[in-house]
């Protein structure tokens, strides 16, 4: 069994952070989606959202993104090293707490099943409209 972190903190994401952050998208990424290729850039990828980041000391550890005015969460990724340790729970809790609105809603990638089964462990739902350009994604809900 995994440790847990409960020493994990989340705060606000720093201009410092920039590095670090893209480092684990890039890794966090390719574990979850081996068959698409690399993002380019988290910083043109995440523009004008706000990004909470979960550390432990001075080591980031994942981060999140969304659409604060819109409840949308963009982007959850937690380094592969450190899965399975309440991290992407302590980004999600966080995030949905500084939402301006309820319901929150995200897009998950359908054969992301593991990100599937972690939103539905969390209350997640699928929405009862999707898309019509939902093809690949589904779009959760969370009330």
């Amino acid at each position: 069994m995994s440790e847990t972190l409960a020493d994990c903190t989340v705060r606000e994401a720093r201009p410092a952070d920039a590095v670090a952050l893209h480092d684990i998208y890039l890794r966090a990424y390719a574990h979850a989606f081996p068959w698409r290729a690399l993002p380019i850039s988290l910083a043109a990828d995440s523009a004008g959202e706000w990004m909470l980041v979960a550390c432990r000391g001075e080591r980031l550890l994942g981060f999140i993104s969304s659409q604060r005015d819109h409840a949308f969460i963009h982007h959850l990724y937690v380094d592969p090293a450190f899965h399975g340790r309440g991290i992407g729970r302590a980004l999600l809790q966080a995030c949905l707490a500084g939402l301006s609105h309820r319901p929150a809603a995200l897009k998950c990638v359908l054969k992301n099943r593991a990100a599937l089964a972690f939103y539905a462990r969390h209350g997640w739902t699928a929405a009862a409209a999707q898309p019509a350009d939902a093809q690949d994604y589904v779009l959760l809900h969370l009330n």
